[in-house]
């Protein structure tokens, strides 16, 4: 594969991404913002899954059209795993909020 082709990804369904895995880059300041909306967890794992094959030099820029498209063409139940994992995010992010003195 040359560097100026993108392979069609299969996204997982149901989710890979765990919650941990989600928050895990975020800064201790990054932990008072929202947890990533839906789109932007199956971003995630759209990047996982494409960096499994063609390793780690991506182009966000190059990529995010093909991500935008996979995601318009995923049927509802796929987008509301992702929906419900971005909800599991939010209330992990409401424990941790609670726990420590951020």
């Amino acid at each position: 594969m040359d560097n100026n082709e993108i392979p069609l990804i299969n996204v997982p369904y149901p989710p890979e991404l765990s919650v941990e895995e989600i928050l895990s880059r975020r800064s201790d300041e990054r932990l008072r913002s929202r947890a990533p909306n839906q789109y932007f967890i199956y971003r995630m794992a759209y990047i996982k899954q494409l960096r499994k094959i063609i390793g780690d030099n991506i182009s966000m820029i190059r990529i995010s059209p093909y991500i935008s498209s996979s995601w318009s063409k995923e049927p509802p139940e796929v987008k509301e795993a992702y929906k419900r994992l971005s909800g599991q995010a939010e209330n992990r992010l409401k424990e941790i909020r609670k726990s420590s003195s951020l």
